[in-house]
C-alpha cells in the first residue's frame, strides 16, 4: 500500500479482505492489484481499446488502469452517481 504522503506499508491481508473494510464512496477497486482513493486522483484519461488510466496525484511505480467493462462503473463512481 502506498498512502497520499509516499509511505509504503506491505500488508497481510489479501486485497478483497482490506477493500471489504473500506468507505466504497472514497475507495474503489481499479483492478485485481490495486485499490484508489477518490482524493488521489488527478486526471483520467481513454487509454488503449477504452480503458481508462489513472493519473495520480502521487507518484506511484504502476500505472492505474481500469478495464473496458467497468470503465462506465468507475466514470459512475468518480461523478459520485454510483
Amino acid at each position: 500500500m502506498i498512502t497520499i504522503r509516499g509511505e509504503i506499508y506491505f500488508l497481510n491481508e489479501t486485497l478483497e479482505d482490506i477493500y471489504k473494510q473500506l468507505d466504497p464512496q472514497h475507495f474503489y477497486r481499479a483492478n485485481r492489484q490495486q485499490i484508489i482513493n477518490r482524493s488521489i486522483i488527478k486526471d483520467i484519461s481513454t487509454w488503449l481499446g477504452n480503458k481508462v488510466l489513472v493519473t495520480p496525484k502521487i507518484p506511484i511505480p504502476q500505472r492505474i488502469t481500469i478495464s473496458k467493462g467497468r470503465a462506465a462503473e468507475f466514470k459512475k463512481w468518480l461523478a459520485g452517481i454510483a
